[in-house]
């Protein structure tokens, strides 16, 4: 039996399935600094070395990113829910 993929009555894989989405409408550019700060958990300058940036390049790419993404999770009630550790009990 495959284990429950639910937290707090959110089914998790839908959580992930759509955050993916989101993150398919930045810009190449923002995504990759997105992912390499926020998922991979790099610092900024090893971002900036990574990529040829400058700090503030990456800095301001960050932005953004988070700007674009908090946007567009507007539109994605789940992602919200999920994120304010709402959605009941699993």
């Amino acid at each position: 039996e495959l284990p429950d993929r639910a937290v707090r009555g959110i089914d998790v894989d839908e959580v992930l399935r759509r955050f993916y989405a989101l993150l398919d409408k930045l810009g190449t550019e923002e995504r990759l600094v997105f992912v390499l700060r926020r998922v991979d958990d790099m610092q900024l300058q090893d971002v900036a070395k990574a990529m040829r940036l400058s700090l503030a390049t990456v800095k301001r790419r960050l932005r953004r990113a988070d700007a674009s993404l908090s946007r567009f999770m507007e539109s994605e009630p789940v992602l919200v829910d999920y994120l304010r550790g709402e959605g009941g009990e699993a």
